[in-house]
């Protein structure tokens, strides 16, 4: 939802609403500005050319935009975006930055965001954490950004992060070159000058990784539980399957990265509760694994949007939505 505005219009907009003088809009234009505020209702929202117009109306030769931007983005796994945020708000972050790839990282959307914001020749300082140099965040991130003239002129990998959180993070500079990268460009990886540093923040020339067709069907990411509270430990697994057998028959074991870093056969360390796809009446035939799932995952799934897809995959019966009959998750790995 929304409204177009020609480009000549909202620099008109822009120049009434920095005037202060709305007034000199023509019926037309009041219209649109009158329907933008309807939009948004009470939301709070910000459109950087109307906010700044004397940077984005510059006529210095720079093109419009802010010589430098620096931030420290907010991290969001992009499997989360959607609960957290909701999927009209992903949808519209998959529009608005297109091209996009996959799951990326909610970080990448603002390294997008600043690079659109400033000036040719201008500059952008971020912090982000590793995985701006990996999957779909670097393709959705620094891969389009390096494309679309980017230069990657500053990187500081693993550094320790001085707040409460125990996490290291990356600090990446861009430069944006309306030309081919100069000579006298200096770019710097980890302190050590290097002629260039790709979106995999390595000193080795852009590139985009080949697919090896020989490893297809080799490995996955597995499911995605999502939530935690379907994972049991052994312990806890063997008293329920001494109360019922029955409980055996979806209990799945749950394999994990560190169970193969730890464990020298790699044998899963946990065990997940798998009602595979089934309605609420038949889940209700396990009513020891039922009840744990209904105390430990429904209070989350609940506190969800209504209009995220988790929200209504994983409700368990009778909350708000109507026709809502299934509860299942998969195990990641057998």
């Amino acid at each position: 939802m929304g409204c177009k505005v020609k480009e000549g219009e909202l620099r008109l907009l822009a120049i009434a609403l920095e005037a202060e003088t709305p007034e000199l809009l023509s019926n037309q234009q009041k219209d649109s500005l009158y329907q933008s505020q309807a939009l948004l209702g009470s939301q709070e929202s910000i459109h950087w050319p109307l906010e700044f117009p004397q940077v984005f109306l510059r006529t210095d030769g720079r093109n419009g935009g802010f010589n430098v931007m620096i931030g420290n983005p907010p991290f969001l796994g992009g499997l989360k975006i959607s609960g957290e945020l909701g999927s009209e708000f992903l949808k519209y972050i998959k529009t608005a930055y297109a091209p996009t790839s996959g799951t990326a990282d909610l970080c990448a959307y603002f390294f997008r965001l600043a690079f659109e914001n400033i000036c040719h020749q201008g500059y952008i300082g971020m912090v982000a954490t590793n995985t701006i140099a990996q999957g779909d965040t670097r393709e959705t991130g620094l891969a389009v950004i390096v494309k679309k003239g980017g230069v990657i002129v500053y990187v500081s990998k693993y550094v320790k992060w001085g707040g409460d959180a125990n996490v290291e993070v990356n600090l990446v500079g861009i430069h944006k070159q309306t030309i081919n990268i100069s000579e006298n460009t200096v770019t710097l990886l980890d302190d050590n000058e290097t002629p260039y540093i790709s979106s995999l923040l390595d000193d080795f020339p852009e590139a985009e990784p080949s697919r090896l067709v020989m490893n297809n069907n080799l490995g996955f990411i597995g499911e995605v539980i999502r939530g935690i509270g379907f994972v049991l430990s052994y312990q806890e697994a063997n008293e329920l399957i001494k109360k019922s057998l029955k409980n055996q028959e979806i209990l799945k074991p749950y394999l994990i990265g560190k169970d193969l870093d730890d464990d020298v056969e790699q044998l899963p360390s946990r065990l997940v509760i798998c009602f595979e796809d089934w309605p609420i009446e038949k889940a209700r035939e396990y009513p020891d694994l039922l009840s744990i799932a209904e105390q430990r995952v429904k209070p989350d799934r609940m506190k969800l949007k209504p209009i995220t897809s988790d929200y209504k995959k994983y409700e368990i019966d009778g909350g708000n939505l109507p026709g809502s009959e299934r509860i299942c998750v998969m195990q990641l790995s057998h």
